[in-house]
């Protein structure tokens, strides 16, 4: 069991992770696994983020398969433009989107289309059903040589993963049936999270009065750990707070709209 988990942590996430550039958003879609309908205005700390960029870098010797800037809203940060050089500087040969809604793109000023033009940084927006000028979207990118991609295309429905707050789902089974396992790795001030619900369960923790617990073997520390195979060890496990997903309840056929922040949307 423990050998296949760790064949499939490593053909999955490729030494892929993703980032929060801003934990608030602009949009606050309906079951959002980051939480941002309900989560506090937080903006990646930039200094925190290269330190933990050159400590990721030192383990994998530079080389990842993907990063993923995203949120949130990544385009609310005022100092979006160094994260994104820092980004570069650092995984010289990964992929590297900057995964947005596409509301703020157009006020973007031209340094960071260059920005992202230089370090190859792709521009890659989800289609909700919003009004968006994605015509002037794409002709921008194309102006400005900059590599531009759907996220999601036509993304008209949204899928709810429910919480059971009492803890009570099997965590092996869950493993199992899991999707987003280890394709969605979160770092956040030095540690690595396997779930995006680990992550940010502390903003439905906070806003609904709730105490789902994320304990220390649901965390990887990047200053402890000392070689990539090790991080690659420590992805491959079952986390505990699996107990906290009822997954063969998901559904996927919830209609897009604005959340209001409900706890129904979430469990």
């Amino acid at each position: 069991m423990r050998k296949q988990a760790l064949e499939r942590c490593k053909i999955k996430t490729k030494l892929g992770f993703e980032v929060s550039v801003c934990d608030h958003c602009n949009l606050n879609c309906v079951c959002c696994e980051h939480f941002s309908p309900i989560a506090d205005e937080k903006y990646l700390d930039v200094e925190k983020y290269e330190k933990d960029c050159s400590r990721i870098s030192e383990l994998t010797g530079g080389e990842i398969d993907w990063l993923h800037l995203m949120g949130g809203e990544p385009l609310l940060h005022p100092r979006l433009n160094e994260i994104l050089e820092i980004s570069r500087k650092y995984f010289r040969k990964g992929h590297i989107d900057l995964v947005s809604n596409g509301i703020l793109l157009l006020k973007q000023n031209e340094s960071f289309w260059e920005i992202c033009r230089k370090n190859n940084i792709v521009v890659a927006i989800t289609q909700y059903p919003i009004n968006l000028d994605q015509k002037s979207i794409k002709q921008k990118a194309k102006e400005t040589g900059v590599n531009f991609r759907y996220y999601f295309i036509g993304h008209k429905t949204m899928h709810k993963k429910p919480l059971d707050t009492d803890g009570k789902q099997n965590i092996g089974e869950n493993l199992k049936l899991c999707h987003m396992f280890n394709t969605c790795v979160q770092l956040i001030d030095g540690k690595l999270y396997t779930c995006i619900g680990i992550a940010y369960i502390k903003y439905f923790n906070k806003y609904f009065n709730k105490n789902l617990i994320v304990d220390e073997n649901d965390i990887i520390d990047i200053y402890r750990i000392k070689t990539k195979e090790e991080m690659f060890e420590k992805l491959a496990k079952p986390v505990s707070f699996c107990k906290y997903c009822n997954i063969k309840k998901t559904d996927f056929g919830i209609r897009w709209r604005v959340s209001n922040k409900e706890i129904s949307e979430w469990t």
